[in-house]
């Protein structure tokens, strides 16, 4: 009975043998752009991808040497400058941001395509914001949120 177990355990193994190719489309790195402008300041964290393949190099990650520039329509009106060496950046001249207006970033780094956030509309301020979230039931019981205008007396 042995030898049948190890004969059946020999061809198991033998036939999960297989060599699989993973074929993967090269494509170039990118400009990556997070953060956000508004009122009370404005950041950028600017980094490259890493494409499909490739092993990530963090000293090759930051974009520290980028040029951002934020647009109101077709003018510049501030840059983006670096303030370390994690690729974060503010303003340079501290522009006032416009609630309601409308603006663009553009992202220039050596080698890369430009990186651009169109249609970037500041909204409205949200302080008399009040919404009312129906009761979810579940088995663990139920929960009711809820946001309500702040109390300015």
């Amino acid at each position: 009975m042995k030898k049948f177990f190890c004969l059946f355990c020999i061809l198991v193994f033998w036939g999960c043998d297989k060599e699989v190719d993973l074929q993967y489309v090269a494509t170039p790195a990118k400009i990556v752009l997070d953060g956000y402008i508004s009122p009370q300041g404005s950041k950028l964290f600017i980094t490259r991808s890493t494409p499909a393949g490739k092993e990530m190099n963090r000293e090759h990650l930051f974009l520290n040497d980028a040029l951002a520039i934020l647009y109101q329509g077709a003018n510049p009106i501030d840059t983006f400058i670096n303030i370390d060496t994690l690729g974060h950046f503010e303003l340079a001249q501290n522009t006032s941001i416009v609630v309601g207006a409308s603006y663009q970033i553009k992202v220039f780094a050596e080698g890369l395509d430009v990186a651009r956030v169109d249609d970037l509309l500041i909204p409205e301020s949200v302080d008399s914001l009040q919404m009312t979230f129906a009761p979810k039931t579940s088995d663990k019981g139920s929960i009711k949120v809820s946001f309500d205008a702040p109390d300015n007396s």
